[in-house]
């Protein structure tokens, strides 16, 4: 590792800046076409067909009533059927003393 800061200024001023060679958006982009693959014998046809399904989905979703559940339209969750959540059985559970410096009220500071 100690000849790792020779190579590095080099590969810069060959290269340029690193977000202009750097491959992650491309490989980010190609594991969502994969995703979108069913049919291994017809790839393209595949890939088509769900980003057209998708654009589909997301442009009908404008139309629904706000009530309807849609992919990326989850309810929201009924506290009253649950009670008030974790958040109470953690508070019950802290020292008030913990939660008056959670919320800047210390004793301490003056």
């Amino acid at each position: 590792m100690e000849h790792l800061p020779i190579h590095l200024p080099r590969e810069a001023e060959l290269g340029g800046p690193v977000q202009y060679r750097w491959m992650y958006p491309f490989e980010r982009y190609m594991f969502h076409l994969k995703k979108k693959v069913k049919n291994l014998s017809k790839v393209e046809r595949s890939i088509v067909a769900q980003s057209l399904n998708e654009e589909a989905s997301q442009f009908a979703e404008y139309y629904f009533p706000s009530e309807v559940r849609t992919k990326s339209r989850r309810p929201v969750p009924n506290l009253k059927k649950f009670g008030t959540g974790l958040y109470s059985w953690y508070q019950s559970m802290l020292d008030p003393r913990i939660v008056r410096l959670g919320l800047g009220k210390s004793p301490l500071v003056g």
